[in-house]
């Protein structure tokens, strides 16, 4: 099943071969997705590629790098692609925008955990109390992290721009700040791709439907006939080989005993054999 995902994500997107394999296999380390969902994980990717600025190999690169982070948060297999495929659709760089995505999420999840003095400050970004912050992170923390961003453009609510409460909260690191006011800019981007990519999985649908598009093309046809015939080859050479292999010896001791005789003998054969 998992070599077939593979496959089917070679012919519908741009993630190709070993490497792909090897990311996704990571992925799924990572977030502790059960080997049954990789079909789940491709048509997830597959139909956030299809609606979004980015391309199914920058969105599962993004999110090798958001995953430990975001599975620590318990925010979904699903959401984290969706986070992905947004923060890569606003041009963020994917070192950059994981490293500041995983540090921003610790210290949320931090503030969460020990009520410390953040929590209101995030809490009253979000348009919430404490209280229904935490409750919202805890229950969904994609969303509690959606309606942040949000609130941070809210700049008639706050009456400061969105640079100034960062400053405030002490995000003055250059690529923490870009990553988290690109991905607030985007307006409800963030919500409706977190959205998208879980509707997409639930569904399991789309790699499949994009695969068969693209086997469908005559070039594909052509390629899978060649790998029947080539399949058939395989088969019929494995049937044969007990056969030549009993047949090496004797060979062997045909050409042993034809070196053995006498020039004009084996003139004699040759001509014999060519009439």
């Amino acid at each position: 099943d998992f070599t077939k995902v593979v496959i089917d994500l070679g012919e519908a997107s741009n993630i190709v071969g070993e490497e792909g394999a090897s990311s996704m296999s990571k992925y799924a380390n990572i977030t502790r997705m059960s080997q049954k969902d990789f079909d789940r994980f491709g048509s997830t990717i597959v139909e956030l590629g299809n609606n979004t600025a980015t391309t199914e190999r920058d969105i599962l690169n993004m999110a090798m790098r958001l995953a430990a982070a975001g599975n620590q948060a318990g925010i979904t297999e699903a959401q984290i692609l969706g986070i992905a495929a947004t923060l890569s659709s606003v041009g963020i760089d994917v070192e950059a925008g994981g490293s500041a995505f995983s540090k921003f999420t610790n210290r949320v999840q931090l503030a969460v955990e020990t009520g410390n003095k953040d929590l209101s400050k995030f809490a009253k970004i979000a348009g919430m109390s404490a209280n229904d912050f935490k409750k919202a992170f805890q229950e969904d923390a994609a969303g509690a992290w959606g309606a942040f961003l949000v609130g941070l453009q809210d700049t008639d609510r706050h009456g400061k721009s969105a640079i100034q409460i960062l400053d405030e909260l002490g995000i003055t690191e250059v690529r923490l700040r870009d990553t988290i006011l690109r991905a607030s800019g985007a307006g409800d981007l963030f919500n409706n791709t977190i959205e998208m990519g879980s509707e997409a999985w639930d569904e399991n649908i789309a790699l499949t439907e994009e695969a068969n598009k693209r086997y469908a093309t005559t070039e594909s046809k052509l390629k899978i006939a060649r790998n029947e015939v080539m399949e058939a080859a395989r088969s019929l050479g494995v049937e044969l080989l007990p056969v030549i292999r009993d047949m090496i010896p004797i060979v062997t001791d045909m050409v042993k005993t034809f070196a053995d005789l006498s020039p004009e003998t084996k003139k004699n054969i040759v001509q014999f054999g060519l009439l």
